[in-house]
């Protein structure tokens, strides 16, 4: 995926500079699917992203549970600016489509209409957003055009959903057989390979049904580098070894509701039903001979 890189340097010599610093892309349904993204690095641009949080917490705590207003979203109205965000199926108004108030909403909002500075891979189409230097004005659509990145994409390692058949062509195809989708498998929520049970005669199949390729891809990649470090994990008995103690994800698999509405209150200080839990870790450390714990 290294081309993506080079493709937004202007310092690269080797291929054209198409896309902007920014880059996110569209799923079905919505405008940014945050499985992947790509963001120009720098302290001013991290502050503008933290004071674009700052201020949806601020509004989101003088309404309703969960504290997310689907106008006014992260900060743009596009009823009132008379645009829509667009996904490859659907499009829309307000900020209601999946993960619109964590990360999905949150990077379309920065990318789009406050550094203005984003191409988004909308299907086989890329769009390219650039700067308005009237105060307050909305982005300006550069460019829309069909197949650039095909251009420029390598052949996959491992094809998903059937994306090698010859004319295959369904409303799945515009979303999994361009790049930067087919570039890259996304295992979704609880869909991750060290989460599932393995089974020998799936490992020894060939076909490129859904996500089944890059599946045993991950595996036979976990065998070479257990082989190269001593990693010592018993890959033939994976399920009855492994498997239990990979099957928790510590920090979830997606943020909910609720979590929107406990960041809001936690940030002011508001308990939420049931009040707090609060946890103490305290580590006493001796330094050395002549010093107490007390320097823990």
């Amino acid at each position: 995926m290294d081309y993506y890189f080079h493709l937004s340097d202007p310092d690269e010599t080797r291929l054209p500079t198409v896309l902007r610093p920014n880059f996110i892309m569209a799923s079905r349904a919505e405008p940014c699917n945050a499985g992947f993204f790509m963001v120009q690095p720098g302290m001013d641009k991290w502050e503008k992203l933290q004071n674009i949080i700052e201020l949806q917490q601020q509004s989101g705590l003088k309404i309703p549970y969960p504290h997310f207003d689907r106008e006014n979203g992260w900060g743009h109205n596009f009823l009132k600016s008379k645009d829509k965000w667009e996904g490859i199926l659907q499009s829309g108004t307000l900020w209601n489509y999946h993960a619109v108030h964590s990360d999905q909403g949150l990077l379309y909002q920065y990318a789009k209409y406050d550094i203005q500075d984003v191409s988004i891979a909308i299907g086989n189409r890329l769009q390219t957003w650039v700067p308005n230097d009237e105060e307050g004005g909305l982005p300006i659509k550069e460019s829309d055009v069909p197949g650039v990145l095909a251009e420029f994409s390598p052949k996959p390692v491992a094809y998903q959903f059937s994306c090698d058949r010859k004319g295959k062509t369904d409303k799945d195809s515009d979303f999994n057989c361009h790049p930067p989708s087919c570039d890259f498998a996304h295992f979704m929520g609880t869909m991750k390979p060290w989460q599932k049970k393995v089974t020998l005669p799936f490992m020894d199949e060939h076909n490129t049904y859904e996500r089944n390729a890059p599946f045993r891809l991950w595996f036979e990649e976990l065998a070479r580098l257990n082989d190269e470090h001593d990693m010592k994990l018993d890959l033939q008995n994976w399920n009855e070894v492994h498997l239990e103690g990979m099957k928790t994800a510590p920090l979830g698999v997606m943020a909910k509701w609720v979590d929107q509405a406990l960041m809001v209150k936690r940030k002011y200080g508001i308990p939420p039903r049931g009040g707090f839990t609060v946890a103490y870790a305290v580590s006493f450390i001796k330094c050395g001979d002549f010093q107490t714990n007390a320097a823990g």
